[in-house]
């Protein structure tokens, strides 16, 4: 009896060891359907990964390719590695003039150079901007326009973004808060976002056609119960444990509030603005914040590199952000202004960002946070 059960165990093991490679490390469980079974019963999964979506990719890179952008200029934060760097070095082989907003001198300097060595012809310029400090931004704005001069502003990316991790000695239960008074991950990913692009309209105002890009997440379907806070103690007052599982909350809530933001601003500029505002989720990508997030369990990298149909290459995770930032005839024709987009270019509605309320209380609470800082640079702003 003893010996059955042991050759049935066995038996099990291979049968189970043989499933999970079959759909884990080939394309057959996407031949047959089933990851289009699983995105019925969750939409929010539509281009999380290769595996959920499906042909024809609303932009692809022949049409990409396609796109010219001589004598536009953009500017691309936290363009030093992963998304940031590969819409800042496809611009750049459209034609556009390109700057790289970085925290790290070092890091941002050669990622400039590396894509002035691809592309010699147009220029490649840098900006120091941490995130963490809103006076960093606001510096960084003002060296930006006072180079410019009068000149417009094209495309504004803003990439810049981070997933705190709890460290061993580090907090457990609540996020940081930075040297500005405010929880760190809703001011990298969100605020000064909000602040940069305050500082920065009166040149994407002198555009033609302006694009505003928002790199959002599939996170921002997993918030907290008040979905975003609009007042300081909501925000630092750590109401809600902000891991859930394995879900970041905090995480959420900023990139939430990035789709939120892209539809209250677009209320603003009215349907005739020459402004189009949209986000979009880049999809499950090897970068180095996945690389942070999985530190802990490096066997799941080593998977990952191994599975078929699971993430993302980096190029093609920036793919949807640049049809927003340089598709202008589809932009236009098709009115994209407000949106969230998923991988491939295929909108995706998250209830959570469409209450008005919301918009106008988020909006209102960013404005309170940023005055101070706005009133030191407006008698410095070049017009």
């Amino acid at each position: 009896m003893l010996n059955c059960l042991m050759k049935f165990g066995a038996y099990l093991a291979v049968f189970l060891a043989i499933v999970v490679h079959l759909i884990l490390f080939t394309e057959i469980p996407r031949q047959i359907g089933v990851y289009r079974f699983i995105k019925q019963c969750a939409p929010l999964l539509e281009g999380l990964s290769p595996a959920f979506s499906e042909e024809p990719w609303g932009f692809t890179f022949e049409d990409l390719t396609e796109q010219n952008l001589s004598g536009q200029r953009a500017l691309v934060t936290g363009a030093n590695s992963g998304i940031g760097y590969e819409v800042a070095r496809q611009l750049a082989k459209l034609g556009a003039e390109v700057t790289l907003a970085c925290r790290s001198v070092t890091k941002c300097a050669e990622a400039a150079a590396l894509i002035q060595k691809e592309n010699p012809k147009g220029p490649v310029m840098t900006t120091i901007m941490d995130m963490t400090s809103l006076a960093s931004v606001r510096e960084s704005a003002h060296e930006y326009m006072l180079h410019q001069g009068g000149k417009a502003l094209d495309m504004l990316f803003l990439n810049a973004g981070y997933n705190y991790i709890p460290k061993e000695n580090g907090p457990k239960d609540c996020i940081p808060i930075t040297s500005d008074g405010m929880e760190e991950m809703f001011q990298v990913n969100y605020l000064s976002h909000h602040f940069l692009y305050k500082l920065l309209e009166p040149m994407l105002k002198r555009s033609n056609m302006a694009r505003v890009v928002s790199t959002s997440s599939g996170s921002s379907f997993s918030t907290y119960s008040y979905r975003i806070a609009t007042d300081l103690e909501t925000l630092n007052g750590c109401k809600e444990p902000f891991m859930k599982g394995v879900e970041n909350l905090s995480y959420g809530q900023s990139k939430l509030a990035q789709i939120v933001w892209s539809k209250a601003l677009t209320k603003r500029l009215g349907p005739d603005s020459n402004i189009y505002v949209n986000a979009f989720h880049p999809g499950l990508v090897r970068t180095a914040l996945v690389d942070k997030v999985f530190s802990e369990a490096p066997f799941m990298l080593t998977v990952f590199d191994k599975m078929q149909s699971v993430l993302w290459s980096t190029e093609e995770g920036a793919l949807t952000g640049l049809f927003l930032g340089v598709a202008e005839d589809r932009l236009a024709s098709e009115n994209i202004r407000g949106k969230y987009f998923h991988p491939q270019s295929k909108e995706v509605i998250n209830e959570l960002a469409l209450d008005d309320r919301l918009q106008e209380d988020l909006w209102n609470f960013s404005e309170s946070l940023v005055q101070k800082f706005m009133s030191s640079h407006s008698t410095a702003t070049v017009e």
